[in-house]
């Protein structure tokens, strides 16, 4: 669960990860056995919701398409790293998506921005081994946990990944942070045990 205060235009809101949804294949073809899905509420001053959506990879902002087990949604964050200044960003995490030349479960961090707009003009990043600097490993899982913070202007997001090779150890682990001072996510430091 990824939850924001009120100090953006578009309200409080409250992100519920559902990495065991079932979702609609991206054509239309049949549905896609927990690929996962985010749902979040906006909610008034009375406390009652105001506004819902659901987003899964199955939406046309999404890069890629829903598999099978990707689970989607595993780890959410609501925040401000991209975008218009006013609307929140979502960051959710899909820890067994499989990514072409990569290997299985290498996982994946993607953000929309401005998730409170239209949906024409929500934006994404999709974050993977192939941007990030590191070497694929075969169920890394990426995204496998995930925080967000803010210092000033400058926002930090921490991705787990808990399968990562380090210095020749096997699944020996790690946490690729990323910062963003409001043009979007930049790969960082890597943080080791």
């Amino acid at each position: 669960v990824g939850a924001a205060d009120a100090r953006l235009a578009d309200r409080s809101a409250v992100a519920i990860g559902a990495p065991y949804d079932d979702r609609p294949a991206k054509n239309r073809s049949g549905t896609v056995r927990d690929a996962g899905a985010v749902r979040i509420a906006w909610f008034t001053g009375a406390g009652a919701p105001a506004a819902r959506k659901t987003f899964g990879q199955d939406a046309p902002q999404f890069p890629g398409s829903p598999e099978v087990g990707d689970l989607f949604g595993w780890a959410v964050a609501l925040g401000a790293t991209g975008g218009q200044d006013a609307l929140r960003d979502l960051i959710v995490t899909e820890p067994y998506e499989d990514v072409s030349g990569e290997g299985a479960d290498v996982g994946s961090v993607t953000v929309l921005n401005d998730i409170s707009g239209p949906a024409g003009r929500i934006t994404n990043e999709h974050w993977h081994y192939g941007n990030i600097d590191l070497p694929a490993v075969d169920r890394g899982l990426i995204g496998y946990s995930l925080a967000y913070a803010e210092d000033g202007k400058t926002r930090y997001v921490a991705a787990g990944i808990p399968g990562q090779t380090v210095a020749g150890r096997k699944r020996a682990g790690a946490v690729k942070m990323f910062t963003s001072t409001g043009a979007g996510l930049k790969p960082a430091g890597l943080y080791t045990a």
